[in-house]
């Protein structure tokens, strides 16, 4: 389960657009020979911010800082996560003129 809150900035910074957000997760951990109830709660808290500029190729970047308050013992995870993302904008999805087409 997850949560998230933003905070939108009505200004721009050198054609960038920022956000900032909050986000929380939670989920349920158990293995194959356990049951249900024995399972154990993770979560995560964390802070961000997005910045999108329209211009860019990758026109949103977003950097991410969590926090896993009770991580199991010998897990691996990365406190710190950048990722950009690209919006498919294809030709084809453009709507044309209705026309006839072939029974094949």
């Amino acid at each position: 389960m997850s949560i998230e809150s933003v905070l939108f900035s009505p200004s721009k910074t050198y054609g960038f657009r920022i956000a900032w957000f909050a986000f929380g997760d939670l989920g349920y951990l158990f293995g194959s020979n356990q049951l249900f109830n024995q399972g154990k709660v993770i979560s995560r808290i964390g802070l961000g911010v997005r910045l999108r500029n329209d211009n860019l190729v990758f026109n949103t970047l977003q950097i991410r800082f969590s926090f896993f308050p009770n991580l199991p013992r010998y897990s691996s995870v990365s406190n710190f996560n950048v990722s950009g993302e690209q919006l498919l904008n294809p030709d084809n999805f453009e709507p044309g003129r209705p026309d006839l087409l072939p029974y094949r």
